[in-house]
């Protein structure tokens, strides 16, 4: 066994606790707008491959771009899944595009799902789209019906080298450490060598951790994993945040958002950032409050040229803007997009 299969094994076995009997989905997206199709799609068959070795049951679908971070899957996915006549409620009550707009509360999906029969619940999502199905109600409503659901957005070959090439317990061991170690914590404020200084603060929110163990029912979280992050209060963001990498790599000058009362009021500096952030905040204003803080925990993270990666480096920060009802917080966006502070200076505040 080669260490690819072994890493696989360990995601199968000792993140997902995939048990004799239990089916499985993975699903990748046709987004070409990079070189990674193809890669995506062997990887792809690679965990297919060796679920089927093992006689694990899984069904794999290719589903369209959805577009961008936290918009909905097509509707076929959600046919295979939960099939056409909760589709066919969905229409006729609300109509597909209170979907697609997150306007459907999640009890009203749960409701409508228990209450007609499903095609195909799945024990365990392996999601690997170029953009994130994180913060979507499509992964929320599996979740709540019991699925255990990775989400490998951006997903690529070199993160078996790394951030995936770890002790699984130990990553465990220590982001679970680190969420008890800032449990009760009201405020933080973070500084920066290339700007940044922003302050923020939690009430009675709780810290969660993303830790790779994902055995329980209904649980959710990344691979790789490695992080402790929380949902501030919405209206309490006050500062600036310099962004100095993008999805398309290192920028040359770094990307200035000034935050108000939770909000981001102005964008200054890089160009190419500031037109495509922009492109998202006039979007839906919901897009531009600051909706997560996160702290690194995988010693095995090494890039700064994947924010699924990056964000789990250890010692790193990251913010997030848009959708975070999902981990303790009440605004329901669009969108949730995230970038990261490498060196943070960080002091916090219990008061």
């Amino acid at each position: 066994m080669n260490n690819m299969e072994k890493i696989i094994e360990n995601i199968f076995y000792s993140s997902l606790g995939v048990k004799e009997g239990e089916k499985g989905l993975i699903f990748f997206d046709n987004f070409n707008g990079d070189s990674r199709l193809s890669e995506r799609e062997y990887i792809v068959k690679c965990f297919e491959g060796f679920a089927l070795s093992r006689g694990i049951s899984i069904k794999q679908m290719k589903i369209n771009n959805t577009g961008g971070n936290g918009l909905e899957p097509d509707k076929l996915l959600w046919q295979e899944t939960l099939g056409n006549d909760f589709v066919e409620n969905i229409e006729k009550m609300f109509g597909w595009e209170k979907i697609v707009k997150k306007e459907i509360e999640l009890d009203v999906l749960l409701n409508i799902a228990k209450s007609v029969e499903l095609k195909f619940v799945p024990h365990f999502v392996i999601a690997l789209p170029y953009h994130s199905t994180s913060h979507t109600s499509f992964r929320k409503l599996l979740n709540k019906l019991g699925t255990r659901y990775i989400s490998m957005p951006i997903f690529d070959l070199k993160m078996f080298e790394g951030p995936l090439d770890i002790d699984f317990n130990e990553l465990e061991r220590e982001t679970v450490e680190l969420k008890t170690n800032l449990e009760g914590k009201k405020k933080c404020r973070i500084k920066d060598q290339m700007g940044t200084d922003i302050s923020f603060c939690f009430g009675d929110r709780e810290f969660k951790a993303d830790s790779g163990n994902f055995r329980d029912s209904g649980s959710f979280g990344n691979l790789p994993a490695g992080e402790v992050f929380i949902a501030p209060l919405e209206d309490k963001t006050e500062g600036v945040i310099a962004i100095t990498w993008a999805g398309w790599g290192r920028l040359e000058k770094p990307l200035f958002a000034e935050i108000k009362a939770g909000k981001v009021i102005r964008l200054y500096g890089d160009m190419r950032l500031k037109e495509y952030l922009e492109n998202i905040f006039n979007r839906d204003d919901r897009n531009k409050v600051v909706c997560e803080l996160g702290f690194g925990t995988n010693r095995g993270a090494k890039r700064y040229d994947n924010i699924l990666e990056a964000e789990k480096i250890y010692g790193t920060a990251h913010i997030a803007f848009g959708d975070n009802v999902t981990f303790g917080g009440n605004n329901r966006a669009t969108t949730h997009i995230d970038y990261l502070i490498s060196e943070p200076e960080i002091r916090w505040g219990d008061d």
